[in-house]
């Protein structure tokens, strides 16, 4: 398999995995061996030279593959690069925090507009349709926003009830003691 760099680029003649000297921002070294940014679209170095992003490399590779082994091996051709890169400068490791966020992101605005094409052309299933009306993708909410939740969920079910015609049969259910 074939990657974006080569290990002969990652790896010095001593044996040494690059970290910082690949990236334009953290480099102490000559720019000769930056290949990559910190920023989130690739630049031209002022030598001229064409810096991918981490981030959108990492967008791109990790978006169907939450583990990072296809980005790893797309992109350095190595796994142990890749964990050499996670723990090494700060400014490295906060990038990678925020590439992997917006990967998470991104991978669930996916699955929504799946879900909600689904629901648009009425084939979406009830567990879809249950997906959507809870909203997992926003934070959690605290332990003492239960009742606020819960108050949440019910006008949801009645407004979706009442939207499938089954309101009707909801108001007898609730007269005749059946439901609260």
């Amino acid at each position: 398999m074939s990657s974006i760099f080569r290990q002969d680029q990652l790896i010095s003649k001593g044996g040494i995995t690059r970290t910082k000297s690949l990236f334009m921002e953290t480099s102490y070294e000559d720019p000769e061996y930056w290949l990559m940014t910190l920023k989130d679209h690739d630049i031209v170095s002022p030598q001229g030279q064409p810096l991918l992003s981490l981030t959108r490399l990492y967008v791109k590779y990790a978006i169907t593959d939450p583990s990072e082994y296809t980005f790893a091996m797309e992109v350095f051709g190595s796994w142990a690069v890749w964990e050499k890169m996670c723990g090494s400068d700060a400014r490295i490791q906060r990038q990678i925090a925020i590439a992997r966020s917006e990967a998470d992101v991104k991978r669930k605005s996916i699955v929504y507009r799946g879900v909600m094409d689904e629901v648009k052309k009425g084939s979406a299933s009830f567990q879809a349709k249950k997906w959507i009306s809870e909203e997992p993708w926003k934070a959690p909410e605290t332990a003492t926003d239960g009742r606020k939740k819960r108050k949440r969920q019910i006008v949801v079910a009645e407004a979706a009830s009442e939207a499938a015609g089954l309101s009707g049969d909801l108001k007898r259910l609730k007269d005749e003691g059946y439901i609260n």
